[in-house]
């Protein structure tokens, strides 16, 4: 039923999941580079794959005769293999999310694969598939629209890089306000800048 295309990130080869690199280091700049190398394969294939998942699922035929089985009415079912693929490449699709800082979206693909190796759940349908892969699908784009960055021009950038800039006397004399300085003192100057420009 599914594609046989060989993912970006496998997840038997991809443990542990690293973060995106906002996470990782909340206060430090990130550049498009960063953001482009984290998760454009990932993100692309995930999606990718979640469309033909859907299209194939929306378009199945019954097995056999499709001219008998459209006499008798008979709806197309998942086999075996077809739950096991399923499972393989949701998990597949989870890391993916994951590498692409989705979690929410990650966690929507590992319930469903949880569900479709649950014995004391009936086997869903294709049009249950296609359905659940759609609300997937509209999960990624809200998550997406959740996460804002703000464009920071190079010549301000120093304000992250080099945050203790100017406060050289205040922290020799007080050491321990560093942990606030380094983290704050960017953001701060940031929302000044924001706040002069807007």
């Amino acid at each position: 039923m599914l594609t046989t295309e060989e993912p970006v990130a496998d997840a038997s080869t991809c443990q542990p999941v690293c973060l995106s690199p906002w996470w990782e280091s909340p206060h430090k700049l990130v550049t498009w580079w960063e953001m482009e190398k984290f998760s454009a394969d990932n993100l692309r294939w995930a999606v990718t794959i979640l469309e033909t998942i859907r299209c194939q699922a929306t378009h199945m035929l019954p097995r056999g005769d499709a001219a008998a089985a459209m006499f008798l009415h008979q709806k197309p079912l998942l086999s075996n293999a077809d739950i096991q693929e399923l499972r393989n490449q949701f998990e597949s699709i989870r890391t993916a999310l994951l590498r692409s800082g989705l979690p929410t979206s990650a966690e929507a693909s590992a319930e469903f694969c949880l569900e479709l190796g649950d014995p004391n759940l009936s086997r869903p349908s294709p049009s249950e598939v296609a359905a659940r892969v759609e609300d997937m699908q509209r999960t990624i784009r809200r998550e997406m629209k959740t996460v804002v960055f703000l464009n920071i021009q190079p010549k301000n950038s120093r304000w992250y890089n080099t945050p203790l800039d100017g406060w050289d006397k205040a922290v020799s004399r007080w050491p321990k306000i560093r942990m606030d300085v380094e983290p704050g003192s960017g953001a701060f100057r940031a929302g000044v800048l924001v706040a002069v420009l807007g």
